[in-house]
């Protein structure tokens, strides 16, 4: 797929959110599915060999499995979620030109994945899947608020109201940095600074995307359907800003300016995430 036209870039800047009905080629989302499908096999077999379950649930299907093994133990949705996915299919992903070409439209021939990539096993009815209503500079210090870094958020599987697909209030990017105050697990908007614009569900396809302006509030409802909804989320920003993350190391994936800076095989991307390796750009 090429960038965006003039008419998906100007919904993007009035609402703050765009949905792609198809970005990600099935190819690289069935090699992901793959990837994470042998991970839960090999977290199954070491936790069965060590006695923290009884049932490798070998039955279940890609959708279910991980619920059936963490009601066994719930170390399989820690183990699962958040930014440790590091195969070869995750950076092929990640990386791929369908992605980078869209992306390019926001930000322009040199990108940085900021390094802020999750992979999101949304398990029905689980506390730490339901993200209240929140921006993503909300999370970056302060030098970064400001920062294009539009967020991709790409379904594994077909996203709906019924087995949470997020939500997003349009057109309160416009707003700039709302209040954020420390919940539970993540952090929220705090109910003083909320925005007054009602919220829209926004159903995504397998292989879809969402794209969320970083200053645009979004959620993640829970769900009770017996399914485990995958997604991936990540963002990319020009390499020359700061990226107000430090914990993980971002990583150049297109360039013009840098062509032989440009991370290009799985080894590399895993020594700098590994080594969490921030180099300069200038």
């Amino acid at each position: 797929m090429a960038g965006l036209t003039a008419e998906q870039m100007m919904f993007f800047e009035d609402e703050g959110y765009l949905i792609l009905e198809k970005l990600v080629p099935d190819r690289y989302v069935d090699a992901l599915i793959q990837e994470i499908h042998q991970t839960i096999e090999d977290l199954a077999q070491a936790a069965y060999k060590e006695g923290k379950i009884r049932d490798l649930c070998a039955g279940e299907a890609f959708e279910t499995r991980l619920i059936a093994l963490n009601g066994q133990s719930e170390e399989f949705y820690g183990r699962m979620s958040g930014g440790q996915m590091n195969g070869p299919a995750m950076f092929t992903f990640l990386t791929c030109n369908e992605i980078l070409d869209v992306a390019e439209s926001f930000v322009g021939p040199d990108l940085l994945n900021n390094g802020i990539y999750r992979l999101r096993p949304k398990l029905p009815l689980h506390p730490r899947t339901e993200v209240n209503w929140h921006q993503d500079a909300g999370y970056v210090k302060d030098e970064a608020k400001q920062v294009t870094a539009p967020a991709f958020w790409i379904p594994l599987v077909d996203a709906d109201e019924e087995n949470g697909c997020l939500w997003v209030i349009p057109r309160a990017h416009k707003r700039g940095i709302l209040k954020h105050i420390r919940a539970k697990h993540y952090l929220d908007i705090d109910p003083a600074d909320f925005p007054d614009t009602k919220p829209i569900p926004a159903p995504v396809k397998r292989g879809g995307a969402l794209i969320i302006h970083n200053l645009a509030p979004h959620c993640s409802k829970p769900h009770s359907k017996r399914m485990v909804r995958w997604s991936v989320d990540t963002r990319y920003q020009l390499p020359t800003l700061p990226t107000g993350y430090p914990w993980e190391a971002p990583f150049l994936v297109r360039s013009r300016r840098w062509p032989d800076r440009v991370v290009r095989t799985h080894e590399e991307f895993l020594r700098i995430r590994k080594n969490n390796l921030h180099e300069s750009f200038a």
